[in-house]
């Protein structure tokens, strides 16, 4: 198993990269929610906590691969169980599924996004061809988006009707109406959006850290870090900087 850091970014001019917790097989799906911030462990079959000292709490899932995490307005989790292709729910204390999305999906589902009334868009990564599903609060499911290359990170835009979703595959942003199916716009790997707007990405291909990106242009990037971000979440947490999960390992870093 390779190392991944979940990496809190301090929110001061340079954005310096702090290890925040270590030794996880992949690290995914960073979400900060109520002082904690949860990600997954794709390969470690988990879903752990860390607060902002570094104190871990976890939740196994055993036979799962979880990976997209979000929460719905009642404080529930849904958890994207990846090579399944199904959709968890956990309440606190147990761990059901809410949703099979296998006649959906043609590949692995990845990253999660939730809107404000606990509608679930998530990514099927298919190099080509992928496509993002949104699960409602009554737990049925549709394909909103089509024909995309490798939908990643999303985040719903401030007009609460627009998804932006990265296509790692295509090297781009690109928007989706969120409320019917939506086409390809706009114009790599995973980001989030800061608490000024700004949008960030990660780039798993290179160690440096990551953009901003404002008004089509990259305004700022932090420090080059040493490993490759592979999840990127600003989560708006005391430190107001953004917070990675990062792999050494990964054949895609690039020097």
């Amino acid at each position: 198993m390779r190392d991944t850091f979940a990496v809190f970014c301090k929110g001061a001019a340079g954005l310096v990269p702090t290890p925040l917790a270590t030794g996880f097989g992949f690290g995914e799906g960073p979400r900060w929610f109520e002082g904690l911030l949860w990600f997954s462990d794709l390969l470690g079959e988990a879903v752990h906590t860390s607060d902002m000292h570094g104190s871990l709490t976890t939740l196994q899932l055993p036979g799962h691969s979880p990976s997209g995490l979000g929460f719905r307005p009642d404080g529930s989790l849904l958890i994207a169980s990846a090579e399944d292709r199904l959709v968890l729910r956990y309440d606190g204390e147990t761990v059901v599924t809410v949703a099979d999305l296998t006649d959906l999906a043609p590949a692995n589902l990845g990253d999660m996004v939730i809107d404000d009334v606990g509608r679930a868009y998530i990514g099927s990564q298919a190099f080509s061809g992928g496509v993002i599903v949104r699960v409602d609060p009554d737990d049925s499911a549709q394909i909103v988006a089509t024909d995309l290359a490798f939908p990643n990170g999303m985040v719903i835009n401030s007009d609460r009707d627009t998804l932006i979703v990265a296509e790692s595959m295509a090297r781009r942003l690109s928007t989706v109406r969120a409320n019917h199916r939506g086409r390809r716009r706009d114009r790599p790997h995973r980001y989030g959006r800061s608490c000024r707007g700004r949008l960030r990405t990660g780039r798993s291909r290179t160690p440096h850290a990551v953009p901003a990106v404002k008004h089509g242009g990259i305004s700022r990037t932090t420090d080059r870090h040493p490993t490759c971000p592979a999840g990127c979440r600003d989560g708006c947490h005391p430190g107001g900087g953004p917070t990675l999960t990062s792999n050494p390992d990964t054949q895609r870093c690039e020097p």
